[in-house]
Protein backbone atom coordinates (compact mmCIF):
# COMPACT_ATOMS: atom_id res chain seq x y z
CA UNK A 1 0.00 0.00 0.00
CA UNK A 2 2.89 2.50 1.03
CA UNK A 3 4.26 2.49 -2.58
CA UNK A 4 1.09 2.61 -4.43
CA UNK A 5 0.93 6.14 -2.01
CA UNK A 6 3.92 6.95 -3.42
CA UNK A 7 3.65 6.37 -6.74
CA UNK A 8 0.13 8.63 -6.78
CA UNK A 9 1.94 11.41 -4.99
CA UNK A 10 4.58 11.55 -7.75
CA UNK A 11 2.12 11.31 -10.20
CA UNK A 12 -0.30 14.03 -8.84
CA UNK A 13 1.34 16.89 -9.08
CA UNK A 14 -0.27 20.42 -11.13
CA UNK A 15 0.78 21.26 -15.05
CA UNK A 16 0.72 24.84 -15.50
CA UNK A 17 0.21 27.19 -18.67
CA UNK A 18 0.94 31.04 -19.25
CA UNK A 19 -0.92 32.81 -21.23
CA UNK A 20 -1.89 36.54 -22.24
CA UNK A 21 -5.10 38.40 -21.57
CA UNK A 22 -6.20 38.04 -24.76
CA UNK A 23 -5.28 34.66 -24.66
CA UNK A 24 -7.19 34.08 -21.49
CA UNK A 25 -10.58 35.82 -22.85
CA UNK A 26 -10.90 33.69 -25.96
CA UNK A 27 -10.08 29.97 -23.68
CA UNK A 28 -13.06 30.84 -21.50
CA UNK A 29 -15.38 32.66 -24.31
CA UNK A 30 -14.77 29.07 -26.29
CA UNK A 31 -13.82 26.68 -23.79
CA UNK A 32 -11.31 25.36 -25.20
CA UNK A 33 -7.12 25.59 -25.95
CA UNK A 34 -7.23 25.95 -29.65
CA UNK A 35 -4.42 25.32 -32.39
CA UNK A 36 -2.79 28.76 -32.05
CA UNK A 37 -1.28 26.94 -28.69
CA UNK A 38 -0.26 24.04 -30.68
CA UNK A 39 3.09 24.25 -32.13
CA UNK A 40 4.50 22.54 -34.99
CA UNK A 41 8.12 21.00 -34.58
CA UNK A 42 10.45 18.81 -35.98
CA UNK A 43 10.45 14.73 -33.88
CA UNK A 44 12.73 12.11 -35.76
CA UNK A 45 12.48 14.13 -39.25
CA UNK A 46 8.33 14.06 -38.83
CA UNK A 47 6.28 17.24 -38.29
CA UNK A 48 4.47 16.91 -34.79
CA UNK A 49 2.68 19.07 -33.28
CA UNK A 50 2.93 19.74 -29.48
CA UNK A 51 0.81 21.48 -26.39
CA UNK A 52 3.70 22.31 -24.04
CA UNK A 53 2.89 22.43 -20.28
CA UNK A 54 5.29 22.93 -17.48
CA UNK A 55 5.43 21.43 -13.99
CA UNK A 56 7.11 24.70 -12.61
CA UNK A 57 4.41 27.45 -11.68
CA UNK A 58 7.49 29.65 -10.98
CA UNK A 59 8.93 29.59 -14.67
CA UNK A 60 10.75 32.86 -14.55
CA UNK A 61 11.50 32.59 -18.17
CA UNK A 62 7.88 33.33 -19.18
CA UNK A 63 6.53 36.83 -19.04
CA UNK A 64 2.92 36.42 -19.79
CA UNK A 65 0.52 38.21 -16.84
CA UNK A 66 -1.79 34.91 -16.63
CA UNK A 67 -0.88 31.43 -15.44
CA UNK A 68 -3.38 28.72 -15.71
CA UNK A 69 -2.98 25.65 -13.26
CA UNK A 70 -4.33 22.49 -14.67
CA UNK A 71 -5.23 19.03 -13.35
CA UNK A 72 -2.51 17.13 -14.45
CA UNK A 73 -4.25 13.50 -13.59
CA UNK A 74 -7.84 14.52 -15.31
CA UNK A 75 -5.83 15.69 -18.48
CA UNK A 76 -3.71 12.54 -18.68
CA UNK A 77 -6.69 10.74 -18.44
CA UNK A 78 -7.12 11.99 -21.82
CA UNK A 79 -3.84 13.41 -23.24
CA UNK A 80 -1.03 11.25 -23.00
CA UNK A 81 1.77 13.74 -21.42
CA UNK A 82 5.13 12.95 -22.05
CA UNK A 83 8.60 14.87 -20.85
CA UNK A 84 10.19 17.04 -23.58
CA UNK A 85 12.67 19.71 -23.34
CA UNK A 86 13.41 21.72 -26.45
CA UNK A 87 16.89 23.39 -24.69
CA UNK A 88 18.35 20.98 -22.18
CA UNK A 89 20.35 21.49 -19.55
CA UNK A 90 21.44 24.84 -20.41
CA UNK A 91 20.57 27.82 -23.17
CA UNK A 92 22.28 30.65 -23.91
CA UNK A 93 24.05 30.64 -20.75
CA UNK A 94 20.68 30.44 -19.05
CA UNK A 95 19.53 27.84 -16.59
CA UNK A 96 16.62 26.62 -17.55
CA UNK A 97 14.20 24.67 -15.34
CA UNK A 98 11.29 24.16 -17.57
CA UNK A 99 10.28 20.88 -16.32
CA UNK A 100 8.25 20.48 -19.38
CA UNK A 101 5.20 18.02 -20.35
CA UNK A 102 3.77 18.17 -23.53
CA UNK A 103 1.02 16.68 -25.50
CA UNK A 104 2.31 15.09 -29.47
CA UNK A 105 0.25 14.81 -32.11
CA UNK A 106 0.09 14.52 -35.76
CA UNK A 107 -2.14 17.02 -35.78
CA UNK A 108 -2.39 20.60 -34.42
CA UNK A 109 -4.09 19.61 -31.16
CA UNK A 110 -7.35 21.22 -29.91
CA UNK A 111 -8.41 20.74 -25.63
CA UNK A 112 -12.05 21.20 -26.20
CA UNK A 113 -14.24 21.41 -22.49
CA UNK A 114 -11.00 22.81 -21.14
CA UNK A 115 -12.91 24.26 -18.04
CA UNK A 116 -12.89 20.41 -16.79
CA UNK A 117 -8.77 20.35 -16.68
CA UNK A 118 -8.19 24.06 -15.10
CA UNK A 119 -7.90 24.58 -11.37
CA UNK A 120 -6.85 27.61 -11.19
CA UNK A 121 -6.02 30.92 -12.76
CA UNK A 122 -3.97 33.53 -11.40
CA UNK A 123 -2.79 37.28 -12.47
CA UNK A 124 0.82 38.84 -11.84
CA UNK A 125 0.63 41.30 -9.28
CA UNK A 126 2.98 44.19 -9.66
CA UNK A 127 5.68 42.72 -7.40
CA UNK A 128 5.43 39.53 -10.00
CA UNK A 129 4.04 37.28 -7.76
CA UNK A 130 0.82 35.46 -9.04
CA UNK A 131 -2.65 35.57 -7.29
CA UNK A 132 -5.96 33.54 -7.89
CA UNK A 133 -8.35 36.00 -9.45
Amino acid sequence: MKLKSILFEIANYNLYRFVSENQLTKILETNMLSREFSTPVNINNQEKHILSFTRNKNYKIIKQPIRLTFDRLKLNQKYKLVPYSHYGIKYQSIDLDESEEVIISTVPIIIKDVNKYITQICRRNESGKFEPI
